[in-house]
């Protein structure tokens, strides 16, 4: 709503309480009239219903204009409860010619099976790197009766975590859910108890070696290349829609982290969050960035305005809308300059 508008939609306000002061004010006076003073009035009765008509109908046209709006709370901003109507055509760099959805490839691909859907997005080299680096996990510590583990066993591992997640099954014991008596058979069909308390305890995403030196610089490290190669894949398979979404999540974590976060109002509390980029039409991921709190004790100042700008950056120039909460300085921002 146009400022004009509002300085309107205010005006009507102050007619009507003005209105309102002369209603109560003419009854009052009228019953201290005269016959004298009252037959006078009477003959101008008419040409005042012609006013009066015309003045109702602009007080009930621009209160109309106040209640499709809404104004926010310092007052200055109005927000519009009806879509713009703009007949003009738009221009051709804000065009996308791109269907929404899954890319032609990605379609394909999906369309052949649950397995090959998964490994569109945990790639077998991903799979690979988290194998060495278990193995080479298991060696270090010197882990009794330990078998390396194989890229396919690593997928049975996977399979029986999401599995657990089906079954909402987060807080039953390992003892429980591989139990003769109360367990569910399908776990113990898939995989070994102890081999499953083996995987779970070595299992690493990295070169433990370079760590120390990586996370010097990175807290993330433990996770940031096998992390990027899963953002890598949730942008190439996937054709965003005109209007897009940023907001954060908390990953529920109780373990020991350097940028664990405490937040009241989540139902887990405790957790990473995440700040994420999603479709508003199909909540799809298309970027993520893990919140590592400050780094080398440096204050993150324009916090909000940064994480948008680095999620969206991939988006320069195509034309997209992206909205994000009052935690990231309220705005949306128009992806094409």
């Amino acid at each position: 709503m146009s400022r004009p508008r509002r300085n309107a939609a205010v005006e009507a306000n102050n007619i009507i309480f003005s209105l309102n002061e002369l209603s109560s004010s003419d009854d009052s006076a009228d019953e201290n009239l005269t016959d004298d003073e009252e037959d006078i009035i009477t003959a101008d009765d008419e040409s005042d219903a012609i006013i009066s008509d015309e003045s109702d109908e602009e007080v009930i046209q621009e209160n109309h204009i106040l209640n499709q709006n809404m104004i926010s709370k310092n007052g200055e901003e109005i927000w519009s409860k009806l879509p713009c109507v703009n007949a003009a055509q738009p221009r051709a760099h804000n065009i996308i010619r791109q269907p929404t959805g899954p890319t032609r490839f990605a379609a394909q691909v999906c369309g052949q099976s649950v397995d090959t859907a998964f490994k569109l997005f945990i790639t077998p080299e991903m799979i690979r790197i988290i194998v060495n680096c278990t193995n080479a996990e298991a060696r270090r510590i010197r882990l009794e009766g330990w078998i390396d583990t194989t890229v396919n066993e690593l997928y049975e591992f996977i399979g029986v975590l999401l599995l657990a997640g089906v079954f909402h099954s987060k807080n039953q014991s390992i003892k429980e859910l591989w139990s003769r008596l109360d367990g569910i058979p399908i776990f113990s069909a898939s995989m070994q108890r102890d081999r499953f308390v083996n995987l779970r305890r070595c299992i690493r995403f990295d070169e433990r070696e370079t760590r120390n030196q990586r996370r010097f610089e990175d807290k993330f490290a433990p996770l940031r290349n096998i992390m990027e190669m899963f953002i890598t894949k949730c942008k190439s398979n996937y054709n965003p829609s005109a209007y897009l979404t940023v907001d954060e999540q908390l990953v529920t974590f109780r373990g020991r982290c350097p940028f664990k976060m405490f937040i009241p109002t989540k139902p887990g509390k405790y957790g990473m969050k995440i700040w994420i980029l999603c479709d508003a039409e199909t909540f799809y991921c298309i970027n993520l960035q893990p919140y590592i709190g400050r780094v080398n004790g440096a204050r993150d100042v324009g916090q909000g305005t940064r994480v948008v700008l680095e999620l969206t950056d991939h988006l320069n120039g195509s034309g997209r809308h992206i909205t994000a909460d009052n935690f990231l300085q309220t705005f949306i921002l128009h992806v094409h300059c």
